[in-house]
């Protein structure tokens, strides 16, 4: 039931991001340093679509696998699995994925920030959303990602959002 559950997710998250305009996210990738030049193997782009939608059908995927995923993505794009690791743990690699979730959450959020009316947040400095997820990874990534222990994988991946809503009303 998880298991749908998070699949429905990604279907939800897969289809918002179609939406997303990829000259947004190439104009990101350059303002966060992530893209230093155009003539690069792997674009803004290839990045976003591989870390977001591209692969989260095989949660246990491996860096060789997410490059033959970055292939299909754009073939130009031949990356190393060591190259690849190199881009994914890169700092320039989280501030753009920050901020293109920052921007992406802004715009989902504006049809529901606008419905609510200020005076209900008067009272409060601050209000948050929190939302959080965790995914296998494949047992290679141990060193960089520990799971959780017990009879789970020996990688794992989570992810908690939270989100202060007041700043953007």
């Amino acid at each position: 039931m998880k298991n749908n559950r998070f699949k429905q997710l990604m279907l939800q998250l897969q289809n918002k991001f179609k939406v997303t305009k990829k000259e947004l996210i190439e104009s990101v990738a350059k303002a966060t340093g992530f893209i230093k030049r155009s003539s690069g193997k792997i674009s803004g782009w290839d990045f976003f679509q591989l870390m977001t939608t591209e692969h989260f059908s095989d949660a246990a995927i491996s860096l060789e696998g997410l490059c033959d995923v970055l292939r299909t993505i754009n073939p130009q794009a031949d990356l190393s699995a060591q190259a690849l690791h190199q881009r994914i743990v890169s700092k320039n690699a989280v501030s753009f994925l920050e901020e293109v979730f920052s921007t992406v959450y802004k715009k989902f959020l504006s049809p529901v920030t606008e419905k609510i009316s200020l005076p209900v947040f008067n009272h409060f400095g601050r209000v948050f959303l929190q939302d959080s997820t965790q995914m296998s990874l494949h047992e290679d990534l141990a060193q960089e990602f520990k799971g959780s222990g017990g009879g789970a994988s020996k990688s794992s991946l989570k992810i908690d959002l939270i989100y202060e809503l007041k700043r953007f009303l």
